[in-house]
């Protein structure tokens, strides 16, 4: 475990180059924090949302058509098999999102 002020060392790099916000996202999660925070945040920075799932597919259908989000993913397997979506955000609870992330990373994706 890692205390205040140590490093991690993590393979990471910035996968938004030249100012170009235009990777395409997928989300994990059709709750509150997605409709209220996620998806304006998206909009504004011109983002582009592909699909989004959820446990309860009436709030992932409410929330895709309320933010004009073309997919909704019936599982999570087939949103991160969707060869439009380069990145994932997983907004579920916590003790979900090990799971969530774990998946998405070993899928090639990128993680928000």
């Amino acid at each position: 475990m890692t205390t205040l002020g140590e490093t991690l060392d993590l393979a990471t790099r910035p996968i938004v180059e030249d100012g170009d916000p235009s990777l395409p996202i997928g989300i994990v999660g059709a709750g509150a924090i997605v409709r209220d925070a996620h998806l304006p945040a998206y909009r504004a920075a011109g983002w582009d949302v592909r699909a989004i799932h959820d446990i309860d597919a009436e709030a992932a259908e409410a929330t895709a058509t309320a933010a004009g989000i073309p997919h909704v993913s019936p599982s999570l397997d087939d949103l991160l098999e969707r060869v439009d979506v380069e990145v994932i955000d997983v907004a579920v609870p916590a003790a979900a999102a090990a799971t969530v992330v774990t998946a998405a990373l070993e899928s090639g994706h990128h993680v928000l």
